[in-house]
């Protein structure tokens, strides 16, 4: 369903947002498409809008420009960007996500590794029609049942971000492009971990998931096609071996749907191969995740059982405690890629998932589960019964020699 929008564009992000002064009273009729929601058809002309959840989150919701009610220059930044709008799930303002992009996390990653961000100003009448056409996805249903009931916060603000989508289509004379997301997660091992330890933090939490999920009766079978997650650990990213990498890489093609396309042969060992090169010594992925991996261990050197007890140490200040939020921003931010079919065209890759998490709920929620994965013994592959029977086929750190 398009939804029609009457949008102005913002001027650049500054530190201090007034809401008299960002908006050039310029405005333009453009027509919208939702894109990040899940729907339940497994028709095949249906999947691409079968998109991850990359771009929403939880608390957003994304559209796609379908037409444009003007040709003016002055429109350019509306073409080849998705629409984000804000859920009425907690107190985030669009606003207030903007000020921390512009004051914090463009200043942490080289622009072109970003995911652009820019504010449009959106009518109430706009607002209003897309929580109306959110209610009749909800009626067809075409909406997942996990977002059924929320709505568009109205808020007045938008944010437009690079459209890092593919069209699904790889035509045999080499046009067209290959898109996949992932979390790089955990770069490095939590400065909580036992000295021991031979899973890292997200091995660690996967395996604890694993087994909740084992001992409910729960099927690791997805319950949508092509929603399956692929499995790798995170450190091996950073290994610069071509042999690892092809298998992470195959990895993905399998289990992603991002792009809507069936690879053939020629096309996955194509992909593999770029992938690999973008992500060793030759390419900038590998630089890309040692400056991630960089920020995630300035920012965070205590973990979150030091700065999650109250009183707080004294070592542990309240800037300590704002950079350990934005240390975990770091660890659970998304990597979008589009991949070309073309040789002679770059790989461009950039992080979204970006907006800072800061609620007390969300400190108390790390807290417990890093407590669990120490004392349940999730690190050291000892959950079992305190005699390592657990074990570990994926983690990097399981081939670690600690008495070498």
């Amino acid at each position: 369903m398009a939804v029609d929008a009457v949008v102005s564009i913002a001027s650049d992000l500054r530190p201090k947002l007034d809401g008299n002064d960002i908006v050039t009273g310029d405005t333009v009729l453009a027509r919208y498409r939702m894109l990040a929601e899940v729907c339940h058809s497994d028709n095949k002309s249906a999947r691409i809008w079968k998109k991850s959840d990359i771009y929403q989150g939880g608390a957003n919701i994304v559209y796609k420009l379908d037409s444009l009610g003007s040709d003016d220059e002055k429109y350019a930044p509306l073409r080849n960007r998705v629409l984000r709008v804000r859920k009425s799930v907690d107190d985030t303002t669009t606003q207030q996500i903007a000020i921390c992009f512009s004051g914090f996390i463009s200043k942490l990653l080289e622009p072109r590794f970003l995911v652009e961000m820019k504010l449009v100003h959106l009518t109430e009448d706009f607002i209003a029609s897309l929580n109306l056409d959110l209610h009749q996805l909800e009626l067809s249903g075409w909406r997942s049942t996990k977002h059924v009931g929320a709505r568009v916060k109205p808020d007045a603000w938008g944010l437009l971000l690079t459209d890092m989508t593919s069209d699904g289509t790889l035509r045999k004379e080499g046009g067209g492009a290959y898109a996949i997301e992932f979390k790089p997660k955990w770069l490095s091992q939590s400065p909580n971990a036992p000295p021991l330890s031979r899973r890292c933090r997200t091995c660690a939490i996967r395996a604890q998931r694993d087994s909740e999920k084992q001992s409910q009766g729960q099927s690791d079978r997805p319950a949508v096609a092509g929603a399956a997650k692929a499995t790798f650990c995170p450190l091996a990213l950073l290994s610069d071996d071509r042999a690892t990498l092809a298998t992470i890489a195959r990895s993905l093609f399998a289990t992603t749907d991002y792009a809507a396309v069936d690879l053939q042969d020629q096309h996955r060992t194509f992909f593999t191969t770029r992938f690999v090169d973008f992500f060793t010594a030759q390419g900038d992925g590998l630089r890309l995740l040692r400056r991630l991996q960089f920020l995630q261990q300035r920012l965070d050197p205590y973990g979150i059982l030091a700065t999650g007890i109250s009183p707080l140490p004294e070592h542990i200040t309240l800037i300590h405690l704002k950079r350990f939020q934005l240390a975990m921003t770091l660890r659970d931010c998304s990597l979008l890629m589009k991949i070309p079919l073309s040789a002679t065209e770059p790989v461009e890759a950039r992080l979204a998932d970006l907006d800072v998490k800061s609620s007390k709920r969300k400190l108390e929620e790390w807290r417990l589960k890093e407590r669990s994965l120490c004392i349940g013994g999730w690190y050291t592959c000892r959950e079992e019964d305190g005699e390592g029977t657990g074990g570990e086929d994926v983690c990097v750190l399981k081939e670690v020699e600690w008495w070498v």
